[in-house]
């Protein structure tokens, strides 16, 4: 169960939070680079908590992140993609303070009991869950059970529902805006 959890919520590209335990990276005076936590898969906003001024995000590619030094002042940016679960501070801070965070990531907790809550999907989608487990099970190397044909099906159809729910978180993240067209 847990397996088909985790790999319908990565396909769907992770659940939107900003209110747990990975939403929250913490910023220390003097070290260059702070831990994020790894569930987190994309990173989609920062602010400092201190003065809610927006944190800037960089990939390490960019040229902005080239010249990034070691000069210390009040974090404007963080590098992602240093390091797997790090991120690198601009400037390095000179007080203690905590990036705020806007994530997609997986699920926190890993299913280990048949009555563990499935706290971040919707009651709806947990019988998709089936076809992942049902996908799962068909592939395994056993006399009685293995059916590649029959578990390419499942896999087919929690694929599609995975990717229907992506399509679904995508829509309500976006905001409707107006759009005027000028003439010649």
């Amino acid at each position: 169960m847990d397996s088909a959890y985790r790999d319908f919520i990565r396909r769907a590209g992770g659940v939107p939070d900003a209110f747990s335990e990975a939403a929250r990276v913490p910023i220390l005076a003097g070290e260059a680079f702070s831990p994020t936590h790894p569930s987190v898969i994309r990173f989609l906003s920062a602010r400092r908590k201190s003065d809610d001024r927006t944190i800037r995000f960089l990939n390490f590619t960019d040229r902005e992140a080239e010249r990034a030094s070691a000069r210390t002042g009040r974090v404007w940016g963080a590098i992602l993609g240093l390091h797997r679960h790090m991120v690198r501070w601009i400037d390095v801070p000179e007080e203690d303070d905590l990036a705020m965070l806007l994530v997609r990531r997986l699920p926190l907790d890993r299913l280990s009991r048949p009555d563990h809550e499935i706290a971040d999907l919707d009651d709806e989608r947990h019988l998709q869950l089936i076809d992942g487990m049902f996908a799962l099970a068909l592939v395994k190397r056993d006399a009685e059970t293995f059916d590649l044909g029959r578990a390419d099906d499942f896999a087919a159809r929690f694929a599609a529902s995975a990717d229907n729910y992506r399509r679904e978180l995508d829509s309500a993240e976006n905001k409707p805006r107006a759009i005027a067209y000028g003439g010649l």
